[in-house]
């Protein structure tokens, strides 16, 4: 049986990931255009809260639509609702206490809300 150790580094600004094979090698893997890093950014679709863009195509969806992509999400993940309002680093995405307790929630124009654990798991589902 075959065994791989699989790496992730959920950056603040880039996710890296990468796999070391059985002979010891780390080998750093190329996201969907080349690059080895993928910055942590991710654009919800404002018309279809399901698809979502990541990376450096979410960053150029950012430049026209702000309010439905998220950056720097790390910055609020396991902060009560209260410190993570301070958080400017959002940019103009509502941070809100989530109807289910001392959760974070994001507000995105149109209504769409989302935590900060879901935007991080559509950074790893492409």
């Amino acid at each position: 049986m075959s065994s791989y150790v699989l790496g992730i580094d959920f950056g603040t600004t880039n996710t890296v990931v990468a796999v070391m094979m059985e002979d010891g090698v780390v080998e750093v893997i190329a996201n969907d255009i080349g690059n080895r890093t993928t910055p942590s950014v991710v654009h919800i679709d404002p018309t279809d809260p399901s698809k979502h863009q990541v990376g450096e195509a979410a960053l150029k969806l950012g430049l026209k639509d702000p309010q439905n992509t998220i950056r720097n999400v790390k910055r609020v993940l396991g902060f009560p609702p209260e410190a993570a309002r301070f958080v400017t680093a959002l940019g103009p995405v509502k941070v809100l206490a989530s109807e289910h307790g001392e959760a974070v929630s994001l507000k995105l124009s149109g209504g769409t809300e989302t935590t900060p654990e879901q935007v991080s798991g559509r950074l790893f589902y492409c």
